[in-house]
């Protein structure tokens, strides 16, 4: 058994971010963007992550590494949220067909 799958942290290979603390943003930034096609804008979550809204939006598009507990969190809120229509938790229809027009678009640059 590898330690990502008992603990479920991912352990970083050679190449990937090595100071303490720190880890890959590739799956954080997949959870977001997943966020992002559901709705939810980058305020929105940030203010549940405790975070800057620009944090959220350099993760989504590939910051190469962020602090741990920040990934962790993320996780967790993406289990939380993404079955939730945003529009029935204060999130405004217009902005969050905004939100995802624009992961549209983001997707087909990719």
């Amino acid at each position: 058994m590898t330690a990502d799958a008992i603990l479920g942290i991912p352990l970083r290979s050679r190449g990937e971010p090595s100071a303490p603390g720190l880890t890959s943003a590739t799956e954080s930034s997949r959870l977001l963007a997943d966020l992002a096609h559901a709705g939810w804008p980058a305020a929105a979550l940030a203010l549940r992550l405790g975070v800057h809204a620009r944090a959220v939006a350099e993760v989504r598009e590939k910051r190469p590494r962020l602090r741990l507990d920040l990934a962790l969190r993320i996780r967790r809120l993406h289990r939380e949220l993404i079955g939730i229509d945003p529009v029935s938790q204060g999130i405004r229809p217009a902005d969050a067909a905004r939100v995802r027009a624009a992961a549209a678009r983001h997707t087909v640059r990719d």
